[in-house]
Formats: structure tokens, sequence, C-alpha cells
């Protein structure tokens, strides 16, 4: 079962559309070269200034880290990988340089394991839609989601490149019992897009390492 966590999110503000910050690793502990998904509402042009400064603390000292990739929809997703091996066994967090969201992310570590990793993640098939499902935001109310079936053999996010007629969006989600939801909306949500009509959905799997592999099959047709 493709599981994800290596860590919590921690909300500040709760039940409004506030501040809020989570890092998190394919699996836990992650390979010591492997990558983190930094998630976070707040001042854009603050954490995209910050961004080059971006270190891990390790209790060996600080390790720069690099963008690998950055998405932004309802909020900001940011890919980050060490620029050298992190100290194998340890626990460490991210750090930017702002005193806010570094607090935030101290509280929200990564553990690392003893290896590196250059394995690529697997699908066992191809990815299909499931069924809508609801799902509850924290300002009270809901939104409408496609539950999509990802049958990956090993722990990996799934990256959606989402086109409709005339705009293309892509995010990263999180893995739970073998499926993502797609299309949902909200304050904290993975994607937030204004969506009408069919869309074309694209999906490829990141591994620990951040290896990419694209779904089998043709991409999904989702009318949202």
């Amino acid at each position: 079962m493709a599981l994800v966590l290596a860590s919590t999110a921690r909300l500040v503000a709760a039940g409004t559309c506030g501040s809020y910050f989570s890092l998190v690793a394919v699996a836990s502990p992650m390979p010591r070269d492997g990558v983190v998904l930094l998630e976070l509402l707040g001042d854009r042009d603050a954490i995209a200034e910050a961004l080059p400064h971006a270190h891990f603390v390790t209790a060996d000292g600080d390790v720069p880290a690099r963008v690998v990739d950055m998405l932004e929809g309802g909020h900001l997703q940011v890919v980050l990988a060490p620029t050298r091996t992190l100290p194998a066994g340890q626990v460490v967090h991210l750090a930017l340089g702002i005193d806010e969201v570094d607090a935030e992310l101290q509280a929200s570590p990564v553990s690392v394991g003893d290896e590196t990793s250059s394995t690529p993640p697997s699908w066992r098939h191809a990815p299909s839609p499931d069924h809508w499902i609801d799902i509850a935001s924290n300002k009270g109310d809901g939104t409408h989601a496609m539950r999509v079936n990802v049958p990956l053999a090993g722990p990996a996010w799934v990256l959606a490149t989402i086109s409709t007629a005339d705009r293309t969006a892509r995010a990263i989600y999180r893995v739970d019992d073998n499926a993502i939801a797609i299309g949902h909306t909200g304050c904290h949500s993975m994607y937030s897009i204004a969506l009408g009509g069919p869309a074309r959905v694209a999906l490829t799997a990141i591994g620990a390492s951040g290896l990419h592999v694209p779904a089998p099959g043709p991409p999904l047709k989702i009318a949202f």
C-alpha cells in the first residue's frame, strides 16, 4: 500500500485562511538524498525571496537545500532536496530564515534513514477514476472531488497535470489508501483552480529520491 508521510502539518490561525505550513517526505525515514515537500499559505513573495536560503538543520550543521520544483495553486508547493547527503539516522527540519515560518517548520521535522536511494517509483497498473466524494473544509463547508485510484507499488506522491480548454495547472497530491482526491479546492487544498467542463488529467509518480515515472495508459478524462 502506497502510504505517505514523514511528519504532520500544523495550522496557524486554525479555522481560517490564514497561515499554513507543512513539511513532508514521501516515506519515513526519508533517504539521505531524498526530497521533501513544503506546502504553505502566507506571503508568497517573502517565501520566494527566502527559498535560495533554504537549508536543512541537522545535529552536524546546516545542509543547503535546492528547489527542485515549485507549484502554485490554492497554496504554494515547493519540492526541495539537500545539496549533499543528509547525516544518517537524524531527525532534521527545514529553515528559510523567516522566524514565523521557521518556528512552524521546526515543529514538523523529518526522519532521515541510513541509505541513499536511486529507486524509481513504479505503477502496478493504470490509474482509474473511482467516485465523487465530499471533503469537509476547515471553514465548515465542503468541496466535491473525484477519488482516483493510484495503484502504486510503493510510497510515492502523485503529480497531477490538469488541463481544461483554456488553462493548465499542476499539483502534488499525497496518497492515502492507494488513492488521491482530484479537484478539491479550499483554503488548504492540494489543488485550487476554478474548473468547468471536461479536463484531461495526466498523473506522474514521484518517488522518495525525486525520480518521476508517468502513469501507464492515456490521461484521465474527468468532467468537473
